[in-house]
């Protein structure tokens, strides 16, 4: 794609330049028109010069002056964007003093119409990338709806969205940029949509989870399944939103989570205060010892001999103390039901305990 070269960019080049260089030097555009100049009286006039070098479709040497023309010795070289001429390069003077400095300019503006095209080219896909993301985490529709339909099938499936985080404030600011370094390096031809918003990097395309979430790392991640289905991707993304309402219903154990995981930690994040402090209740009385059988449970999906080797005790003493916890709140952690209240008990807990930290 050819982009064309501004005035007030062609200007600029011409006033850096212009200091270092004996010669008069002047930026015509594609139809001969002079944008840019040494002599701002000639900018908006034509270059016959120029007109000249454009008809050709080649560079244009004038070694005597014409009189009836008005065209003074010199070089004028087209330059591109693309595969298309769009501006023709004049330095005026004698063919051979000026002809290098006239590639040199010519190579300056061309690098300059290419860096101006890139940034411009990342503007819009980053404005694009950020409208998707947007809609996508927090228009609740957007995906069930049809509306993110087109987009949808401009990226190729299966889809996942990633969602990355600090988990402290002392975490360096430059986190985001990281990341993304780290998965452009890991993934250079995946596809993806970025954008940061709401003090998280939001990821969409088909990277593996937990890029960042090395251990001992303050980055976390939450990421869904590869998929699909829109119906599975809306509602995954629903339970990403609602956690990083509330980020402090997770667990500081992991770096990295699966939305199929956080179901409980979902319904936490999005409950009022009363209906917090209500779910948070079964664990009142329960000590540290029993709440680390508790976790090491839930994250062993209740393996007994696993918990003891994680704990370093017997596995008659993981019985008695998951016996006792069922005592003390009035759930048995092997039940379905039970480990679900208590899954959920350990999130509201988490929550309370960021917003007490959070209070001046």
């Amino acid at each position: 794609m050819s982009v064309p070269l501004s005035a007030a960019l062609a200007q600029r080049i011409i006033d850096l330049a212009s200091p270092n260089v004996p010669f008069n030097i002047n930026i015509m555009d594609s139809t001969g028109l002079i944008i840019a100049a040494v002599d701002p009286a000639r900018v908006g006039t034509i270059h016959p010069g120029a007109r000249r070098a454009l008809e050709r479709g080649d560079e244009y040497h004038v070694h005597v002056a014409d009189t009836v023309s008005g065209i003074q010795p010199g070089v004028n070289l087209p330059f591109r964007s693309g595969d298309r001429v769009v501006g023709v390069v004049g330095v005026t003077g004698p063919p051979a003093e000026v002809e290098t400095v006239a590639r040199i300019l010519r190579v300056t503006v061309e690098l300059t119409i290419s860096i101006e095209a890139d940034q411009s080219s990342a503007e819009l896909r980053e404005a694009r990338d950020r409208a998707f993301l947007s809609r996508l985490v927090h228009d609740p529709h957007a995906i069930s709806g049809g509306s993110l339909e087109h987009e949808l099938a401009r990226i190729h499936g299966p889809w996942r969205l990633t969602v990355y985080f600090v988990r402290d404030a002392a975490s360096p600011s430059t986190w985001p940029a990281s990341i993304l370094r780290e998965i452009e390096a890991e993934y250079p031809h995946v596809p993806r949509r970025w954008a940061i918003f709401e003090d998280a990097l939001w990821v969409f395309g088909a990277e593996l989870r937990g890029i960042g979430s090395r251990e001992g790392s303050r980055t976390m991640s939450i990421s869904t399944v590869p998929t699909h289905d829109v119906a599975y991707l809306a509602s995954a993304t629903h339970i990403a939103r609602a956690i990083m309402s509330q980020p402090s219903v997770l667990s500081t154990e992991r770096t990295h989570w699966s939305t199929d995981e956080l179901a409980a930690e979902a319904a936490v994040a999005t409950a009022n205060s009363s209906e917090v402090n209500a779910l948070a209740f079964p664990l009142r009385r329960v000590s540290r010892r029993h709440r680390e059988i508790l976790l090491s449970y839930i994250e062993a999906n209740g393996n007994i001999a696993a918990i003891a080797r994680k704990v370093g005790v017997h596995r008659n003493s993981v019985t008695r103390r998951l016996d006792t916890l069922y005592e003390l709140t009035g759930h048995d952690a092997r039940s379905s039901t039970g480990i679900v209240a208590l899954t959920l008990a350990l999130a509201a807990e988490r929550r309370l305990s960021g917003e007490n930290a959070a209070r001046p």
